[in-house]
């Protein structure tokens, strides 16, 4: 009886794994299907939606294809911001799936914000005139691998299912993408690229990207000691122009060489962000499943310190050494939108006066400022100074460079409520107010790069 029994559970072992392997790892969206423009009334954007399965391999050649040269056509034909968002656990490209339905919701309001009239007339000023076109692209990953009722079940697989996508197709993809950027930027419109992740869409991003990250530090910052990259000025370029991790879920530890050689450099004012780590301070997952998940995986590994031991156990975001800064609820500001437990996905406001004012930078007032006046405003944006965005304060560290390009920010549970609780209004809108700030200075410095390589100087 004890023999049937065991063959009986052992065959339901069997069943089971055999079913999660097949469990939702599939194409959700037929290439023909795979890429949409919409617009309607004010709003506009672009959206395409890339698969990969459980190797990190494309589900389809084809659907990546066609997604990527619909983006290409557009990017080349007018000034256009790509965005790429990676989902992460217990998600895919179902087309109900809640973050697809949100990320949708987000590229609209940025949509909105970079095509607001103060925008519009700053880029005319500066020689782009016309909307800016948005571009998203969603990287769908087998983030969910089983029933809802077995979900919590799947940390170490669907990590390590992460990290095996980041280094497979998915890469390959993003990499056409920045070659892609590069090469239209040359002489073509301006492009923008923004990839934002979240969660084990995280790791995803770590495992692809932070290669290309963390290069201009290893090139420019000394093994030992300090380095001064403002006089004559260097600028450190990452990926893309901003890489956007909400929530990640990998351990700290593999951000420790960023840590480490972006604390010791002082950075040119002109310097654009490259990486904004956002970790909500009550991410139960990340605090309570994260460090379980990571005592077992580290049960043969070799610990040289307190320090080393802290790192490999806690996500990023939740080592304290390595936060740079808070982003809180701006007690000054007239609007700071509903709760973040609240429904809905982002909602779209006006800036208020002191927004408006020459994008918080050089304090132009209500005149019409020149090309030369907007320049110098935006290229003196402190970007990891104190900014205030939609009732939000980012606020550094004491000590940390203003212009540092790499940000790691512990985020109020009042703007980011939990783990999944980031596609919410207070959230959305600071990031599209971001992100348009920062393309803002990137765009700028994009025209002296040119200037530059034709040898010409622009007044």
């Amino acid at each position: 009886m004890n023999a049937i029994r065991r063959v009986s559970v052992l065959a339901m072992i069997c069943l089971v794994s055999l079913s999660c392997r097949t469990y939702l790892n599939q194409e959700f969206f037929p290439p023909d299907k795979s890429f949409e423009h919409r617009q309607e009334n004010d709003r506009e954007y672009s959206l395409g939606v890339v698969e990969f399965d459980d190797q990190g391999w494309y589900h389809s050649r084809v659907q990546a294809q066609n997604v990527f040269d619909h983006v290409a056509a557009l990017a080349r034909r007018e000034p256009t911001i790509i965005v790429v968002f990676i989902h992460g656990w217990h998600h895919n490209a179902c087309a109900s799936d809640g973050n697809l339905a949100c990320f949708r919701a987000t590229l609209e309001l940025l949509d909105r914000e970079v095509n607001q009239p103060h925008y519009v007339t700053a880029r005319a000023i500066l020689g782009h005139p016309g909307k800016l076109q948005i571009a998203g692209i969603y990287l769908g990953w087998r983030g969910r691998s089983v029933p809802t009722a077995l979900k919590y079940l799947t940390f170490w697989d669907r990590k390590a299912a992460g990290h095996r996508t980041g280094g497979s197709d998915l890469r390959e993809f993003l990499l056409r993408l920045g070659a892609l950027q590069r090469d239209i930027n040359r002489t073509g419109p301006l492009t923008g690229l923004v990839t934002v992740a979240h969660s084990f869409g995280g790791a995803v991003a770590e495992r692809a990207l932070f290669q290309d990250i963390s290069r201009p530090l290893a090139e420019n910052v000394p093994i030992t000691g300090k380095v001064d990259l403002r006089e004559p000025p260097r600028l450190l370029e990452g990926f893309g122009d901003l890489v956007v991790l909400i929530n990640p879920a990998f351990e700290a530890s593999l951000y420790h060489n960023v840590a480490d050689l972006s604390a010791r450099a002082t950075y040119a004012s002109s310097q654009s962000p490259i990486l904004l780590t956002l970790s909500a301070e009550n991410d139960g997952p990340r605090k309570t499943v994260f460090p379980i998940g990571r005592f077992f995986s580290l049960l043969s590994q070799g610990i040289a310190s307190r320090e080393q031991g802290e790192a490999v156990r806690v996500a990023l975001g939740n080592d304290s050494s390595q936060v740079t800064h808070f982003l809180k609820l701006d007690p000054s500001a007239d609007w700071q939108g509903p709760d973040p437990a609240s429904d809905g996905c982002g909602s779209g406001v006006e800036l208020d006066a002191r927004q408006r004012e020459a994008f918080s930078a050089g304090n132009l007032g209500n005149r019409l400022p020149t090309a030369s006046d907007l320049r110098g405003a935006l290229i003196a944006t402190k970007l990891a100074g104190e900014v205030h965005l939609y009732g939000t304060v980012l606020t550094p560290k004491p000590g940390v460079d203003p212009d540092l390009p790499f940000l790691v920010v512990q985020v109020s549970k009042h703007i980011i409520n939990g783990h999944n609780g980031f596609f919410n209004p207070r959230l959305i809108n600071f990031l599209v107010g971001y992100i348009a700030r920062a393309e803002a200075k990137t765009s700028i410095l994009r025209d002296q790069q040119r200037e530059h390589s034709a040898g010409g100087v622009k007044p």
